[in-house]
């Protein structure tokens, strides 16, 4: 039923404005429209932000539910704007009472749905200010309208480079993930890492912290050993492998 309403109102919208204009229009009162018209299936207090996309709220019984928000993947905590996106999400709805269009439960009895505040489609919000991705591995989830809205939102805000796009190569969620669970670095990688962070913190001349923050501003592997060994940049070693900028030292 969601998808037929969702179908339903983009062709509404779509006779009025041909599908070149869209960019044109203002996405969040579309989005917003399209929300007061959900019927909501669970309502609470947020007692709880848990992260950029994961929430619990507490309902008239005093019963908690754990909440994912639908369509977006956020940073993962230790991922540039983490943070910022939890921060942001509580400003928008801790301890306020919401509306929950949920349709299934993840393997951690969590509920997958869109949060609606006020008539607002808080899911988009975060999409479009930067703070999270969206999610379109599941996008099948999604009525066409939110697949569309959403994914103009994240246009729009990595044009504008705004949150998370104002990062050079941001690692979506999803990516970092899977790098967290690789296997176990061996006891023979360890002494090469080791190894190689002896001979970074040899003194090198001419180099200096703060004025350079990305590989692509490195000049020599030299260079971006120093920064990662004595300046701390550990954006330069993505893999923790102990080697700064592959590009240049691994070669």
């Amino acid at each position: 039923m969601r998808k037929v309403i969702g179908i339903l109102t983009l062709l509404f919208i779509n006779s009025y404005v041909s599908a070149n204009n869209l960019l044109g229009l203002d996405l969040n009162a579309i989005n917003q429209q399209t929300s007061r018209n959900i019927a909501c299936k669970l309502s609470g207090k947020v007692i709880k932000v848990v992260d950029g996309d994961s929430i619990v709220i507490l309902d008239s019984n005093n019963k908690q539910h754990k909440i994912r928000l639908a369509g977006i993947d956020a940073p993962e905590y230790r991922q540039p704007f983490a943070k910022a996106a939890k921060k942001y999400l509580s400003r928008l709805i801790d301890r306020k009472a919401v509306c929950i269009d949920w349709y299934k439960q993840d393997i951690y009895k969590r509920k997958i749905g869109k949060v609606i505040l006020k008539g607002a489609d808080i899911n988009f919000k975060m999409v479009n200010k930067g703070l999270a991705w969206h999610y379109k591995y599941y996008q099948k989830d999604q009525t066409k309208l939110d697949q569309k809205t959403y994914t103009e939102a994240e246009k729009n805000a990595q044009s504008a480079t705004v949150g998370l796009w104002s990062e050079p190569d941001p690692i979506p969620p999803w990516r970092w993930r899977q790098g967290k669970r690789k296997k176990k670095i061996s006891r023979a990688d360890k002494s090469k890492m080791i190894q190689v962070k002896r001979r970074a913190k040899a003194p090198v001349s001419g180099f200096s912290c703060g004025s350079k923050y990305f590989c692509k501003h490195m000049m020599s592997c030299a260079e971006a050993r120093f920064y990662l060994t004595q300046c701390g940049l550990v954006r330069l070693d993505r893999d923790r492998d102990g080697i700064p900028c592959e590009s240049i030292c691994g070669q």
